[in-house]
């Protein structure tokens, strides 16, 4: 992630299904991946949080309410 974030990717482009990188580490309850993308500015959206929310990551929703 950090190779991807140095070489430009974009932290808020959706993929074919319409779900952003964030969205992605959300559901996947990884707050270190969240974390390196919200540094590098990606906006919490209206679905990262619940995605959070449903699997009881409470480091993850914490560290999404401080961002958004």
């Amino acid at each position: 992630m950090k190779a991807l974030l140095a070489a430009g990717a974009r932290v808020n482009q959706a993929d074919r299904l319409r779900r952003t990188p964030l969205q992605v580490a959300s559901n996947w309850k990884r707050p270190e991946i969240a974390a390196l993308l919200l540094d590098a500015g990606a906006t919490v959206d209206s679905l990262a949080l619940p995605y959070a929310a449903l699997g009881g990551g409470s480091e993850l929703v914490r560290l999404l309410l401080a961002h958004g």
